[in-house]
């Protein structure tokens, strides 16, 4: 993978890459905000699936950064866009983004499923893990399902927002 992180993990699809990187953030009573202009799987996860273990999602408008600014809550752990919004197609201001999760200890998930990291580097934006589904672009034909989940190397996991990323499991 092209994306220049630190390390990735392998998933069984684009949705289990999204799942899994937003369920080991956010926990029962945690928060995320999302660009509203998302892949209807995607969708339906913040919207339904998250909140039967708890976690809410604020949905935003993504062509306005201060959208994001407003929507954080002090437990608030992840901002989560795609590079190309879907099915607008929008591109949102990631630096501005990124800055306003950063100012808030949080964050920036980039699913590049869309753009491939040929075409968008998300950690060159700001982005701190990036999300793809290989099922699309990447894997070429959608012959074989997978997705990726890649760490940008940069976020400081131990800010005190993310315990059980850092506490020791023995």
């Amino acid at each position: 993978m092209s994306e220049g992180g630190v390390g990735a993990i392998v998933t069984a699809s684009g949705s289990a890459a999204i799942t899994y990187a937003i369920q080991n953030l956010a926990q029962t009573g945690d928060h995320i905000v999302s660009a509203s202009s998302l892949y209807g799987g995607t969708y339906n996860l913040f919207a339904h699936t998250l909140p039967t273990l708890g976690i809410t999602t604020s949905f935003v408008d993504s062509d306005e950064p201060a959208n994001f600014s407003a929507a954080v809550q002090e437990n608030t752990k992840a901002i989560f866009l795609e590079s190309l919004g879907n099915p607008d197609i929008n591109i949102a201001d990631f630096e501005t983004i990124a800055d306003i999760a950063h100012q808030a200890d949080i964050p920036v998930i980039i699913d590049n499923t869309f753009a491939t990291p040929y075409l968008f580097k998300p950690f060159e934006h700001g982005a701190d893990i990036v999300v793809h589904s290989t099922t699309k672009y990447l894997g070429g034909h959608g012959v074989a399902l997978g997705g990726a989940i890649i760490d940008s190397g940069n976020f400081d996991w131990k800010n005190g927002k993310f315990p059980a990323i850092c506490r020791s499991r023995s």
